[in-house]
């Protein structure tokens, strides 16, 4: 602790003001080491229930290993295994991807690449390209070392999020 923050309290404890106890280490150590099961692969059953479970308006099993999913605001993409079923691995998929596309009208393409600039410079967690026709945002995760279905969670919470700020982007540059 700080001598400022000893100095702190130990002023407020002399004129009578309430002190909230501090953390010790072991209570700190504990808050942020927690336990919890670990996945080294993921089996489309685990992907599936975490999906189900996450209040989306819609989760739709498509081809393979892929989920289409739709929020309840109305944002469609898709999560995706990958890497599957590798010889000398563990059972399941070793990966996933999380993805979204949109399409591209003629003559939008030149005012659409400065917010994919633009996302992929400000947005390190995923990357946007500029395809045929068409714009692709993906996030991908992977199971290396083992992953909580709570990060896999996260990680598909923090693509929303950044989605909803590239699709600003995407608006603002075409005076949306």
């Amino acid at each position: 602790m700080r001598k400022s923050s000893v100095a702190a309290i130990c002023a407020a404890l002399a004129i009578g003001l309430p002190v909230a106890a501090t953390t010790t280490p072991a209570a700190a150590q504990e808050a942020r080491v927690g336990q919890a099961q670990i996945y080294r692969s993921l089996l489309q059953s685990d992907l599936a229930s975490l999906l189900n479970d996450m209040g989306f308006a819609t989760v739709k099993k498509a081809q393979g290993g892929r989920f289409d999913i739709e929020t309840t605001d109305g944002f469609k993409y898709s999560v995706e295994l990958m890497i599957c079923d590798l010889e000398d691995q563990p059972p399941g998929c070793l990966g996933v991807s999380i993805f979204a596309t949109w399409g591209v009208n003629a003559g939008d393409e030149t005012k659409l690449r400065g917010a994919i600039d633009n996302f992929n410079n400000e947005y390190r967690i995923g990357k946007a390209l500029m395809l045929e026709n068409s714009i692709y945002a993906e996030r991908y995760v992977t199971t290396d070392g083992g992953v909580t279905l709570q990060h896999i969670r996260e990680e598909i919470g923090e693509f929303e999020a950044a989605m909803f700020q590239f699709n600003e982007m995407m608006n603002q540059s075409l005076g949306a």
